[in-house]
């Protein structure tokens, strides 16, 4: 009964991290940056691609958006992070 039970969670759990990856795919990577030049405000959007650092301007309009949905992707992210916990203590538990 209990190891059907297991099962049933680590399908979900399954279910659940293939979601999280598709929804992560299409959120934008990195951090929001502030420069001040010539005593006006420029905003960034600041990222790793390939390695290599990357910034790419963010109109005013847009702000409200990217942040939303930078702050979308930290939590996808750490929703990830306790599903592989829960992996691993299911795995231990069915012997996997």
């Amino acid at each position: 009964m209990i190891k059907s039970v297991l099962e049933e969670e680590y399908k979900r759990l399954n279910e659940m991290e293939s979601l999280f990856r598709q929804k992560l795919s299409s959120l934008p990577k990195g951090s929001i940056s502030i420069k001040k030049i010539n005593g006006k405000e420029y905003v960034y959007l600041n990222y790793r691609e390939e390695g290599r650092s990357r910034s790419r301007y963010i109109k005013q309009e847009e702000l409200g958006k990217i942040q939303f949905q930078i702050l979308q992707r930290k939590k996808y992210e750490n929703a990830l992070k306790e599903i592989q916990e829960d992996y691993k203590i299911i795995k231990r538990a069915l012997r996997i």
